[in-house]
């Protein structure tokens, strides 16, 4: 190495040309050259053991003394793919034994064709419950049925015309609430529902309830909450007629404008209530089959809310219980 003064006394002040004598210059060159041809030789003997790798994966017909060289994922492959052709062959095989065994077909038809089946009978229409097909209500039907069931069910005791029922309603009552909520008013007591039916026997029972939960989280509560109310009323009322009645849509406009209140969830809610009906004691009432549009909606004319019935309606209502009941 070289050092070229800077004119300075002080050693630390000179700087090192870099410039190395010829000598060391070519025995570095002589050495790359060296590892050069290594590192080439190194490279062609990888890419020879490479492919005499893949030659030993890929010959369909490896030497018999030699080992086979063949992956987990390969022999899983080829394990399936004979797998296949086997059961190809088998069912191939057994197709054939069919067609062998199979009688032959007659080019003529029999001269005594087979007589066609004879249609059964019809029975009796029924509805969901199993119950005899609906009639219309005789004289009197409704003066042992109580309702029970909200706002709605409060518009058809203002408009219905069945004055003679008796009601168990209250504005936002639930499937939850009406086990404990002290809707009932007997001789001039509120009382919870669960204890006024201790007090009087009623032929039937009408319930409608399921608008106010169509908020709810959880469906599963509200069919668990339904069935147990249908209990409790067949447990204080053994002999009377339970009666369910759907959920009734509401208009187009309402549920185009409501994430809660919509006749999709309206829809969802009314098969959970048939599901808390099946193994159940009770005839299903299909009232907003009855009483919709063609498009599943009510008319807009029906409602002054978009939920509630108008006097109009709720006299439908009223006639299509009339016109749907079951005989004792």
């Amino acid at each position: 190495m070289k050092y070229r003064d800077t004119g300075r006394k002080h050693k630390a002040a000179r700087y090192v040309v870099r410039e190395a004598p010829g000598r060391y210059r070519g025995k570095r060159e002589k050495r790359l050259r060296v590892r050069r041809r290594i590192l080439a030789s190194a490279g062609m003997l990888t890419a020879m053991a490479g492919w005499f790798l893949l030659a030993g994966l890929w010959s369909e017909e490896p030497a018999a003394d030699g080992p086979v060289f063949t992956s987990q994922a390969a022999e899983e492959l080829e394990t399936q793919a004979k797998g296949t052709e086997q059961r190809q062959l088998d069912a191939g095989s057994d197709i054939s034994r069919e067609e062998d065994s199979a009688p032959a077909v007659p080019s003529e038809p029999a001269s005594d064709p087979e007589p066609e089946p004879v249609p059964e009978p019809e029975q009796p229409s029924q509805n969901g419950s199993g119950q005899p097909a609906f009639a219309a209500a005789a004289e009197g039907y409704f003066d042992d049925a109580l309702f029970i069931g909200d706002s709605r069910t409060q518009g058809l005791e203002l408009y219905g015309g069945i004055n003679e029922a008796t009601y168990y309603t209250a504005q936002g009552l639930m499937v939850n609430t009406a086990l404990v909520k002290t809707v009932a008013k007997v001789d001039g007591q509120q009382m919870s529902i669960p204890d006024a039916l201790e007090t009087r026997r009623f032929g039937k029972v009408y319930i409608m309830l399921g608008i106010n939960e169509l908020g709810w989280k959880s469906q599963d509560r509200f069919i668990e909450y339904y069935g147990q109310l249908i209990d409790m009323v067949r447990e204080k009322q053994p002999e009377a007629i339970i009666y369910v009645q759907s959920l009734i849509p509401v208009t187009k406009e309402k549920s185009d404008s409501s994430d809660i209140f919509n006749n999709t969830r309206i829809a969802l809610y009314n098969q959970c209530i048939q599901k808390v009906l099946e193994g159940r004691d009770a005839v299903w009432l299909d009232v907003g089959a009855a009483l919709q549009g063609e498009d599943g909606c009510m008319p807009p004319d029906s409602t002054f809310d978009g939920i509630h019935l108008n006097q109009q309606y709720c006299r439908k209502w009223a006639e299509f219980l009339r016109e749907n009941t079951v005989e004792p």
